[in-house]
């Protein structure tokens, strides 16, 4: 620590305050710099979104106030590295009028040294969600005209989760083909891949809310919730990144497990998976905005993983029916 001298009448003294001085401003002039540095370098990164506080007063006086125009959307990643456009792996396919690309194209324009992983919602199911909600016969009957658009001499990998109607939704697909499969159950594939909180606490916490459909779906398209006590209580908590968590479902869902399956596989989920994965796979350009268009993912409706023989990864929206989305205006009733 710099000690100033005491006043002296001497010409020592004056010369030794005279160098003090001197010598206090050039230390300052220093030490203002690092200050300067170590402010900026502390400052919230250009990327990062500060934690969002809850609002208890709003909440408690209006928990389930709606905005009819939801606000600025929120920042996350940008796109994943993945091919999305099938010109750049050679694949002659064009999307349809909303982006969807059919499957049976797919799979009959993808060269035989390329794999395929197909990620469909199930087909038409009965009222409810329960675990044991079968298909409708329309159902079944969709299942089995999407296999038999499939019909060839290889056999297909099949994996559904463990409700009846992802793995009717397997079977009959395979059924469809002529093809007598055996249907691997399993958990990875869940509808709550995309959840930072268990499916039943979501499930629980939406239930009076109007249900899931409009939180997944404003989240996959990067804006705020309309419902304000979810968007006062559980910004920024109830989801993952839309493009981190969706290439994390590609590399270690996906990529990980094929050499263990075959050139073809389907793997049957839910809604509440293939919703955010279509809108992941299509860089958010399909609509699926169910908030303001009454579009939600359709029955049998996904993305399709295509992977060359040098690697490269292909994203597509897919569907296998005509339509790749279903207005729940028509379908469920929603308003």
């Amino acid at each position: 620590m710099l000690i100033r001298p005491k006043d002296s009448k001497s010409r020592i003294s004056k010369v030794a305050e005279a160098s003090f001085f001197a010598l206090s401003f050039i230390l300052s002039f220093i030490f203002a710099s690092c200050d300067d540095s170590s402010s900026a370098s502390s400052a919230t990164p250009e990327n990062e979104t500060p934690a969002v506080e809850s609002s208890a007063s709003a909440s408690e006086a209006n928990p389930d106030s709606v905005q009819t125009e939801p606000s600025e959307g929120l920042e996350d990643s940008t796109a994943s590295a993945f091919n999305r456009d099938p010109a750049l792996a050679n694949l002659a396919l064009t999307p349809d009028s909303n982006g969807f690309y059919d499957v049976s194209e797919i799979y009959n324009a993808v060269p035989s040294d390329c794999k395929i992983v197909f990620v469909l919602r199930h087909a038409e199911r009965e009222s409810g969600t329960a675990q044991e909600t079968p298909l409708t016969e329309n159902g079944v009957a969709q299942s089995q005209a999407l296999g038999a658009k499939l019909a060839s001499d290889e056999s297909f990998h099949y994996a559904s989760t463990d409700f009846v109607r992802t793995q009717s939704t397997a079977k009959n697909i395979a059924a469809g083909r002529g093809e007598a499969a055996d249907i691997v159950t399993w958990d990875e594939i869940a509808g709550g891949y995309f959840l930072q909180i268990p499916q039943e606490e979501f499930d629980s916490l939406v239930s009076s809310r109007g249900g899931p459909m409009n939180p997944v779906a404003q989240w996959a398209y990067g804006i705020e919730f309309s419902n304000l006590y979810l968007r006062n209580n559980y910004s920024g908590i109830l989801f993952y990144d839309l493009f981190e968590r969706g290439d994390q479902f590609v590399n270690e869902v996906i990529l990980e497990n094929l050499p263990n399956w075959k050139r073809v596989n389907f793997l049957i989920s839910h809604d509440l998976l293939t919703e955010p994965l279509a809108v992941y796979a299509s860089n958010r350009n399909v609509d699926l905005k169910v908030y303001e268009s009454y579009r939600w993912i359709n029955y049998l409706a996904g993305i399709a993983v295509i992977v060359d023989s040098s690697g490269a990864v292909t994203l597509l929206p897919v569907r296998g029916l005509d339509l790749g989305w279903l207005n729940t205006k028509e379908t469920y009733g929603n308003s």
